[in-house]
């Protein structure tokens, strides 16, 4: 499958400059769009037939989410159902039975940290959306503990730590429960505008090193 995920800056002013010649030349399964700043309906688009998923900005012109797909999800979800996040058009999360595809548009401190304490506000409920991943998950097991919690920081950054059990205790299915949820993190945490610290730890590098 093709992924491609694009910030456009306003897809008005996108398709006056090739944007449906670059759909039609990729054809990709899923195009996840950020910052769209209009609502569905405002222009004309030639998609050959796939089906469109719009979160617009209550804010005309500002903001906003889309996703473009010939694959019908099972549900679709909105926003994180969490105020004030919602009023933006930022969040579009499709559920299929292999995966979840999120797009999401991140919100920025803005010049001089004026929107800090929204942001903040974001960083949390990032840790909220992950808990309530693995209370969906499939292999999960919620008779359990579970929780997604901060650590120490460090100089690397905080690092988040993931504590649950599984279905089973299968060592093998495990194993691909883990990496399951591995992917799915590390694949979502870029939406979040985070990024994912690695120390490398094998002697190969720390030969390098010294």
């Amino acid at each position: 499958m093709k992924f491609i995920s694009w910030n456009v800056n306003g897809l008005r002013a996108c398709l006056k400059k090739g944007f449906l010649d670059f759909y039609q030349q990729e054809k990709p399964d899923f195009l996840c769009l950020q910052e769209t700043k209009m609502s569905q309906g405002q222009a004309e688009l030639e998609l050959d037939g796939a089906l469109e998923f719009w979160n617009s900005a209550e804010k005309k012109g500002y903001s906003g989410t889309a996703i473009f797909t010939p694959h019908a999800p099972l549900d679709t979800a909105y926003g994180m159902d969490r105020e004030p996040h919602d009023h933006e058009g930022r969040l579009i999360t499709l559920e299929y039975e292999a995966f979840y595809l999120v797009c999401c548009y991140t919100p920025n401190a803005q010049d001089g940290l004026k929107r800090i304490g929204y942001r903040m506000e974001w960083e949390d409920d990032f840790r909220a959306y992950l808990v309530e991943y693995l209370r969906t998950s499939v292999r999960v097991n919620k008779g359990m503990t579970l929780m997604v919690r901060q650590l120490q920081p460090t100089s690397s950054g905080i690092p988040i730590e993931l504590y649950f059990f599984t279905d089973t205790v299968n060592w093998i299915e495990y194993e691909g429960i883990q990496s399951d949820v591995f992917d799915h993190v590390l694949a979502v945490i870029p939406e979040f505008d985070l990024r994912v610290f690695q120390n490398p730890s094998g002697s190969d590098v720390q030969e390098l090193k010294s």
